[in-house]
């Protein structure tokens, strides 16, 4: 493997965070992230980090979402917790829409390149066989 391309597992000791996992087992999982130092003592240098975890439920099964709270302590975490997860499955579903677009457009692409110019005309096909067009439901 060449130099560039080795993953480099050294831990940041700077960086240590122990895990606290907050829950009220119905929507809302909170995980605080506090600093510590190398020899596993709370670093009060640092600041707690947390981060909201829930799920939505969808047709095509449950879809997570993750947001970073902005939040000093747990009291307020809980109170960033709804505005954060509104933002987040708002952006999530606006990445959804995104994404649909470009394989609505990429299939278009592929249908248009994969038949003769002759028999692609504005979203309409010519069955070989028949001579007949059905339409595309988009």
């Amino acid at each position: 493997m060449a130099e560039q391309e080795q993953i480099d597992f050294k831990v940041d000791t700077a960086s240590l965070y122990r895990e606290d996992a907050i829950t009220d087992l119905k929507v809302a999982s909170i995980r605080r992230m506090v600093p510590v130092t190398a020899d596993g003592q709370d670093d009060s240098s640092r600041s707690p980090v947390f981060f909201g975890h829930t799920q939505i439920l969808t047709p095509q099964g449950p879809l997570p979402l993750q947001a970073k709270l902005m939040a000093n302590n747990l009291a307020e975490a809980i109170q960033a917790f709804p505005e954060a997860m509104e933002q987040e499955m708002a952006r999530v579903v606006e990445q959804i829409r995104k994404m649909q677009e470009q394989g609505r457009t990429n299939n278009q692409m592929t249908l248009a390149s994969s038949c003769p110019a002759d028999r692609w005309t504005s979203g309409s096909i010519a069955m070989p066989a028949t001579g007949t067009k059905k339409r595309r439901d988009d």
